[in-house]
Order: structure tokens, then C-alpha cells, then sequence
């Protein structure tokens, strides 16, 4: 199956940045993408959005803005840093994987790919099972990695941990 194909490429992606970056503590700290190294400066922005969680924006030739909903739960910002970072990433790397197609409607399976690859990286899979293994409580569990329970919920099924 091609999307499986995708979905693996995209973890590959989060595991060699969080390698990278020596990722080890719990909650994943968002001041770590200044660690990644982009050809560009990040720039993230917390702003009232109305109808949005977040969106990356990019400047001509001074770098990348990411905007966070100033309104939304530091656990739902922290995913959609992590959403909005992968847009950058596949616009940096632009390899066709990871290209807009005429065909795509908005741009959907994008959009599913960057939730993917947010989540593995605020829920490192080591992490995740240790900590189930002690936990065993979807609510706890999403506020020790300060993730939204769906999204912790989607990680552990995902895992097959439940």
C-alpha cells in the first residue's frame, strides 16, 4: 500500500529529528524546534486566530512565521506547532512524497501526514510505552505528555496499546 509507505517515510522523518536533537524529556519542550536546522529562521507567534489552530506562513527570504491560536489549551498549541513544523519541513524538502497535487482537495492528505508526524514527535513512541505500562489512563496519559486526549487516544491505538 502506498500510504503505508508515506506514514513509515514521515515517522523515519520525526525519528531521525528527534535523534537528531536528543529528545528525551517529557512533555516534549516546544523550544526545541530551534534545535532543528532549517536553511531559514522559525519565528512562532501566538495571535487570537477565529477560525484556525495554527498556520505557517512563509516570508519572502527572512524565514518562516508559525502562528498558534492564542485561544486554544497549551496541549492543543503544542500539537499544531509540531503539524505546522512538518508543513516546513516537506516545503524544505520537497520531495514529490510530500507535494500538492492538482488533485488533492485542500491539500487533506498533507494535512493528515503533518498530525501524523506531530504527534510522533510530542509522544515519542519509547516514551509512550514506558509510561502506559505505569499509567493506563488516556486522561492521565495526555496530561503527562500535554497532548489532547484524542490525539493520545489516536498515539496508543496507533501502538496497539489499546
Amino acid at each position: 500500500m502506498v500510504s503505508s509507505r508515506i506514514f513509515k517515510l514521515v515517522m523515519n522523518l520525526a525519528h531521525s529529528i528527534t535523534e537528531k536533537i536528543g529528545l528525551k524529556k517529557i512533555p516534549v519542550e516546544i523550544d526545541i524546534i530551534q534545535n532543528i536546522y532549517f536553511d531559514q529562521p522559525v519565528e512562532v507567534r501566538l495571535v487570537p486566530l477565529k477560525s484556525a489552530h495554527g498556520a505557517v506562513w512563509r516570508l519572502m527570504h527572512d524565514g518562516w512565521v508559525i502562528h498558534l491560536n492564542s485561544k486554544d489549551p497549551s496541549a492543543r498549541r503544542r500539537f499544531t506547532l509540531f503539524h505546522e513544523l512538518f508543513h516546513i519541513l516537506a516545503h524544505c524538502n520537497a520531495s514529490p512524497v510530500f507535494k500538492k497535487t492538482p488533485y488533492q482537495r485542500e491539500g487533506a492528505f498533507n494535512e493528515l501526514l503533518a498530525d501524523h508526524f506531530a504527534a510522533i514527535m510530542i509522544m515519542p513512541e519509547d516514551q509512550l510505552r514506558k509510561r502506559w505500562v505505569e499509567v493506563k489512563d488516556i486522561k492521565i496519559m495526555a496530561a503527562v505528555f500535554d497532548v489532547p486526549e484524542p490525539v493520545m487516544y489516536c498515539g496508543l491505538k496507533f501502538l496497539k496499546l489499546i
